[in-house]
């Protein structure tokens, strides 16, 4: 009877894992897309008071204090913007590569996700979708499940899986 279940299970297990992680992906790209498209723009502006949402913003004399040193606002904005890129990029390389070498491997598919989701939201700017609901609703999702990445790690202590009880055990102390 627990093999049947198991069984049964298995295949919509996996196919909604594989379907998740390509939704998952997608707005993953799509996001980190406007997120750095929007960013080169925004970053070179100096922002005003309310205006400086992002932490990444700066207002005008903090532009000034960066000129002193020869940084111009350009410069600024596409060194902030490649820096963040090449975050996101190597959080999807190394999820990429856990997708393509365990992709039969359910744990080793929502790793993957989760390294992409969370490599998407950290390196993001949900302050530049404020006039666009859709990229604020998938950054909204991707923020919601990238989340869970700290649960998922207390299912590995020590670095490895159990098949046991002792995959709680961090949790209890």
């Amino acid at each position: 009877m627990k093999g049947t279940y198991k069984g049964a299970l298995r295949l919509p297990l996996f196919i909604g894992a594989h379907a998740l992680w390509w939704i998952g992906l997608a707005m993953s790209l799509v996001v980190s897309f406007f997120s750095h498209w929007f960013g080169v723009f925004a970053y070179s502006d100096p922002c005003v008071g309310e205006g400086c949402t992002s932490y990444f913003n700066m207002d005008a004399s903090q532009f000034e204090g960066m000129a002193r040193y020869g940084i111009s606002s350009d410069l600024y904005a596409a060194f902030t913007v490649i820096l963040l890129a090449i975050q996101n990029l190597s959080s999807w390389a190394v999820g990429f590569l856990l997708y393509r070498y365990g992709w039969r491997d359910l744990y080793c598919v929502t790793a993957s996700l989760l390294l992409i989701v969370t490599g998407t939201i950290f390196s993001s700017d949900d302050a530049l979708f404020a006039n666009y609901p859709a990229l604020t609703q998938m950054f909204f999702v991707l923020n919601s499940f990238g989340s869970m990445y700290i649960f998922f790690l207390f299912l590995f202590p020590e670095g490895r899986s159990y098949q046991d009880g002792r995959r709680f055990r961090p949790l209890s102390g």
